[in-house]
């Protein structure tokens, strides 16, 4: 039949489900929800440096003393030591750990909402379900624009939306060893062109033809003016000129590797790893296993990224810290499943689990929130509010996550972001408000 998006008899007993509709909440595996969380609560320790300070002065304790100074030289008082331990606590344990299982999510994510046009023993067009999903990212693409321009040049929306419509949707069916070769082959195809680009500009700064800044962006006072003092429009302004250079680079780069991230994330649903239908015997595994080596490799890549003395060290620590810290994000995998398992950790489990159903709202939320604090057009806090406050921030918007999500899904089915996106996606309101009778949900 026709790709119409209705509901087709391939036997008398046996039909392809109805895509016509979000997935419902019993038919999502709680086991990704509070992988979700997890990594949605995680990913804001790398993120709260860009949002409170400019983007070089994550790099060292001297460069943060330097944004102080400039931001509030009235009550010029650095903490070198707290500032210092943060960056290494960040750049070991959080940086890139947190983004790659939030992509490989993503892509597992793709496995759940392909239930919706086929069932294992019913084999359909790999094209059935492709107008949704293309609707789908199109739709999440609109919204990642409108939080890199309008709220935070740091978005990783618009990247997810551009991979899902690349190629997600027409390998998500491939064997899984298939997936994990195409996972390998073209993350590290991004990374490689990142590093051969970044070792070009960083010879160009050498020899005086290209300035630094031109690759590391504005100036820490430049930024601080805009971000700290500037207005509304001076910070959109700002995050266009910022934005627009790297959107020509990132399709070459980041592009390739979030592809390979969410091939990846496919494969490890598609192996039962994510849907927390392996043994208990395999996770402890995978975490006793992957977080010692996985911390091993990223000190010995930061040791050798550290001594390149580079101007672009940030930046090359950037290109290579999500795939040196890939067996430590898989160990963390491991704990966070095998932790979901216990009966005394099931209250921190739902709780990780309702952030993961919001994941949308709660990302735009932390934005919302850190953009509030720091930003011109809230507190303007920008560049002085050092560690270890900063941990007390990064802190009380996870409280804020945790005890929102609760809170909203104790009354509705989705969050308010997800249930735009889906009410766009399907083209039609869905039904907001949770039945209180049915404790199974809707």
């Amino acid at each position: 039949m026709a790709d119409d998006g209705v509901t087709t008899m391939t036997s008398p007993e046996r039909a392809v489900p109805s895509i016509a509709r979000p997935v419902a909440l019993r038919e999502r595996f709680a086991s990704m929800d509070v992988l979700r969380g997890f990594a949605l609560l995680g990913i804001l320790v790398p993120n709260i440096f860009m949002f409170a300070f400019p983007w070089v002065s994550g790099e060292n304790a001297d460069a943060m003393a330097e944004a102080v100074l400039i931001a509030a030289p009235e009550t010029y008082m650095v903490n070198d030591a707290a500032n210092a331990l943060a960056i290494d606590v960040m750049g070991v344990f959080f940086m890139g750990k947190f983004m790659f299982l939030f992509a490989t999510l993503f892509g597992a994510g793709v496995v759940l909402f392909d239930r919706k046009f086929h069932t294992p023993d019913v084999r359909v067009p790999l094209s059935r379900g492709a107008g949704v999903w293309y609707v789908r990212c199109a739709w999440l693409l609109a919204i990642g624009l409108v939080h890199a321009f309008g709220l935070w040049f740091g978005d990783i929306l618009v990247w997810y939306a551009l991979a899902g419509m690349a190629a997600v949707w027409w390998i998500r069916r491939w064997r899984p060893r298939t997936l994990i070769i195409f996972a390998i082959v073209t993350y590290l195809f991004g990374t490689l062109v990142w590093l051969g680009m970044m070792a070009i500009f960083d010879q160009m700064i050498q020899n005086g033809d290209m300035p630094a800044e031109q690759m590391t962006g504005p100036s820490p006072a430049d930024d601080i003016a805009v971000y700290a003092h500037g207005s509304y429009l001076d910070a959109v302004i700002a995050r266009i000129k910022t934005l627009v250079p790297w959107y020509f680079i990132m399709p070459f780069t980041f592009f390739w590797q979030i592809t390979g991230l969410m091939a990846l994330g496919i494969a490890l649903a598609r192996l039962g790893v994510y849907t927390g239908q392996r043994s208990a015997k395999f996770y402890a595994t995978l975490a006793l296993v992957g977080i010692p080596v996985g911390l091993a490799i990223t000190l010995g890549v930061a040791h050798f990224v550290e001594g390149l003395n580079s101007p672009l060290s940030g930046m090359y620590w950037m290109a290579v810290a999500q795939l040196a810290g890939a067996p430590l994000a898989l160990g963390y995998a491991g704990l966070v499943l095998l932790g979901t398992r216990a009966a005394v950790l099931r209250p921190l489990a739902a709780a990780l689990a309702a952030v993961g159903r919001m994941a949308l709202t709660n990302y735009l939320l932390q934005t919302v929130i850190c953009t509030s604090i720091f930003y011109g057009h809230g507190l303007g806090l920008y560049g002085s509010v050092q560690f270890p406050l900063l941990w007390f921030v990064v802190g009380a918007v996870w409280i804020v996550n945790i005890a929102f999500s609760l809170l909203w899904l104790s009354i509705f089915r989705f969050g308010p972001a997800e249930w735009v996106w889906r009410s766009l996606t399907y083209r039609r309101p869905q039904p907001l408000l949770r039945d209180l009778l049915k404790t199974a949900g809707a």
